[in-house]
């Protein structure tokens, strides 16, 4: 059996499907896409490149220097990095799709 929802973050609609196994568990499964969803706003709320008022936005407003930024932001900027530093066929998904970066 399969618990399914969609919200709207991102700018896009999420959508997911929970395998609740045999029997679903209505207030499980519920409190589950509630957490989920939650998560989503959180990280869209930190991450937005669009909003002016996200910790990212403000992060690039504010230029050069030494900034605090919280765990969230820190670990995802210490990804792109790592990813960044990669060899030319480090696959990653885009706005496009699959694709590759290549070092110029």
């Amino acid at each position: 059996m399969y618990h399914t929802f969609s919200f709207s973050a991102f700018n896009t609609t999420v959508a997911g499907t929970i395998d609740c196994g045999e029997h679903v568990d209505t207030q499980k499964a519920t409190q589950l896409e509630q957490d989920i969803e939650a998560h989503a706003y959180a990280f869209e709320k930190i991450c937005s490149r669009f909003d002016p008022a996200s910790e990212l936005s403000q992060l690039h407003a504010s230029g050069a220097g030494t900034h605090t930024v919280s765990p969230i932001l820190f670990a995802l900027l210490q990804s792109l990095v790592f990813h960044y530093q990669q060899d030319c066929s480090t696959v990653y998904w885009g706005r496009y799709g699959v694709g590759e970066f290549i070092n110029g």
